[in-house]
């Protein structure tokens, strides 16, 4: 198998649960509090395979063509370098 290097910055910003990512990134974010006795929220952000789940410290990447995608911390921390 041929191995290939990506060679296209991506931007990307890290997810922090607050009311501004969550308006600019147009992702949904679902109340538990009634099923647990601490607040909890999961958050969805819209692809273009449809909703995503996100969690707090994903993040959230932005390709060419302004399509989203996540990409948990550890993985990100692994493949990619700020440029």
């Amino acid at each position: 198998m041929t191995k290939y290097l990506k060679i296209t910055a991506v931007e990307a910003e890290q997810f922090d649960g607050s009311s501004l990512m969550i308006v600019k990134y147009q992702i949904r974010a679902t109340d538990l509090s009634d099923f647990f006795a601490d607040p909890a929220w999961m958050y969805f952000l819209p692809t273009k395979e449809g909703e995503t789940q996100i969690q707090k410290g994903d993040w959230i990447a932005t390709g060419l063509d302004s399509e989203h995608w996540v990409i948990t911390d550890s993985v990100f921390r692994k493949t990619y370098k700020k440029v």
